[in-house]
């Protein structure tokens, strides 16, 4: 991966993002196969649309928070669990 082309790519992202895509989005930017991508965006483990989580084994757990949501308090709990 080219640190050139990524830098482009993030700034691209946080220039003008989009909160539907911005996950996928991010992953592409970090070369992970479309194929991929897609069959996350299609998985049964994508609750992004109902409870905003998103995870791809060993390698990703998205979370959607609100604005007053502390994230060190969110992640907390997830620590002590794994």
């Amino acid at each position: 991966m080219n640190k050139t082309n990524l830098a482009e790519e993030l700034r691209k992202l946080t220039t003008a993002p989009d909160p539907e895509n911005f996950i996928y989005d991010l992953l592409l930017a970090y070369n992970l196969p479309k194929s991929s991508v897609t069959l996350l965006r299609n998985s049964d483990t994508n609750y992004l649309s109902i409870g905003g989580e998103l995870t791809l084994r060993k390698k990703l757990f998205f979370r959607v928070l609100r604005p007053e949501q502390d994230p060190l308090q969110v992640v907390l709990p997830l620590v002590r669990v794994v």
